[in-house]
C-alpha cells in the first residue's frame, strides 16, 4: 500500500467508497517511511540536470553517434541494457529520457510500450489470502511489491530481468508467472509488446553543450512539489476537518465541517454520529422532516439531509405522504 503522491489521486481513490449510496468509510493508512518514499519518487521523477546530461551522453555513446552526426537516426531502444551498462536506475533513466524528448533532442514513439508495466488492483485482505493460497506466485508478488513503490496506485514500469535475478529465476519464467497472475486478475500486467524505438531528432552535441529550458522544468518540479506537500500536510493536519481540507485544496473556501471525519469526531468524542442522532430522535416518536432537520442543524450537525437520504434508501427510516419520519 502506498501513500498517494497528490490529493487528486487520494480524492479519486476515496471517492470509490459509497458509490452505492450506502454509508462508507475511507481509511488512509501510512507510515513515516511512506513520506520518505514519496520524496524519493519526486527526486526520481525530476532528476537533476547533471544526471540528464549523463543520460544523453550515454545514449550517444551506446549507439556510437559522433558529435555532429545522428540526426534522424533511429534505433531499437535497448533501455534495460543501457541501464545495466551505465548503471542507471530504469525509472530515473526513463524520467531523464522524457525530459530529453520534451526538449526536442530525442523521440520515443509509442512510449507506453517502451517498458513493461504492472498494477495491483487488490485490497489488503485479497492480497493476503492470495499469498497464503499461492506461495510461489505470492512470493514473487511480495518481492515485486518491495521493489516497486506505486504498484497499488497506477501502472508502474518494471524490469523483469531484475525481478528474475532477485528470485533466482529466468526473465522468461518471470514473464510467464506475471501473465498467469494477470489471467487470475491478481495483477494488470502489460508486457513490452514490440521493440521500442529511439530517434535522435537533432544532431548529436557534446552533453556539456546541451541547452535546456530549465525555467519550464523548474515550474513542473515546483508544481509537483506543491502537490506532494499538500498530501503530506493533509495526513499530518489533525486540527482541521478532512472534508474542509480537501475542499479548500480544490478551491472551495466556504465549506463547513463534515461532522463525521476523524478530526471532527475527535473534537466531540462523545457526540453521536448524524446517523445515530437521527435514529435516536425518531426512536422517541415520529417527527416532521423539517423539524428534525432544524433540531439537528441547531445541534451542530451537517449533512443531515444526505444522511437521511441514505437511511430512507436503506429502509432504516420511513416517510409517509405528509413528510413525517418514523422508524
Amino acid at each position: 500500500y502506498d501513500l498517494p503522491s497528490h490529493l487528486e489521486s487520494y480524492y479519486q481513490e476515496a471517492g470509490r467508497a459509497g458509490r452505492d449510496g450506502l454509508p462508507a468509510v475511507a481509511t488512509l493508512l501510512y507510515a513515516p517511511s511512506d513520506l520518505a518514499r514519496n520524496e524519493q519518487d519526486l527526486a526520481i521523477q525530476f532528476p537533476d540536470i547533471k544526471y540528464i546530461r549523463n543520460v544523453y551522453r550515454a545514449l550517444c555513446n551506446y549507439y556510437k553517434i559522433p558529435v555532429g552526426g545522428g540526426i534522424d537516426a533511429q534505433f531499437d531502444f535497448q533501455m534495460e541494457e543501457i541501464c545495466s551498462t551505465y548503471n542507471f536506475s530504469i525509472r530515473e533513466f526513463y524520467s531523464a529520457c522524457r525530459f530529453l524528448e520534451r526538449e526536442g533532442f530525442i523521440s520515443m514513439p509509442d512510449r507506453e510500450d517502451t517498458v513493461s508495466t504492472l498494477y495491483i488492483p487488490l485490497n489488503r485482505n485479497e492480497l493476503y489470502h492470495f499469498q497464503v493460497n499461492h506461495q510461489a506466485l505470492g512470493g514473487l508478488l511480495l518481492t515485486i511489491i518491495r521493489s516497486y513503490p506505486g504498484l497499488f496506485t497506477e501502472p508502474t514500469p518494471i524490469d523483469e530481468r531484475k525481478i528474475a535475478s532477485q528470485n533466482l529465476l529466468e526473465a522468461g519464467e518471470v514473464r510467464q508467472m506475471l501473465v498467469r497472475l494477470h489471467e487470475m486478475h491478481i495483477v494488470e500486467y502489460r508486457p513490452q509488446t514490440e521493440k521500442p524505438q529511439l530517434i535522435f531528432v537533432t544532431a548529436c552535441v557534446a552533453a556539456s553543450d546541451l541547452v535546456f529550458n530549465t525555467t519550464d522544468y523548474a515550474m513542473l518540479q515546483q508544481a509537483a512539489r506543491r502537490r506532494l506537500d499538500a498530501i503530506h500536510q493533509y495526513v499530518g493536519n489533525n486540527n482541521v476537518c478532512r472534508s474542509r481540507q480537501l475542499l479548500t485544496y480544490f478551491g472551495e473556501k466556504n465549506s463547513r465541517d463534515c461532522g463525521h471525519c476523524d478530526v471532527c469526531l475527535s473534537h466531540h468524542p462523545d457526540k453521536p454520529s448524524p446517523r445515530e442522532a437521527i435514529v435516536s430522535k425518531l426512536q422517541q416518536g415520529p417527527m416532521a422532516l423539517t423539524t428534525l432537520c432544524e433540531i439537528l442543524t441547531g445541534e451542530g450537525y451537517t449533512n443531515v439531509q444526505e444522511t437521511l437520504h441514505q437511511l430512507l434508501d436503506t429502509g432504516v427510516v420511513k416517510m409517509d405522504g405528509k413528510y413525517s419520519l418514523s422508524i
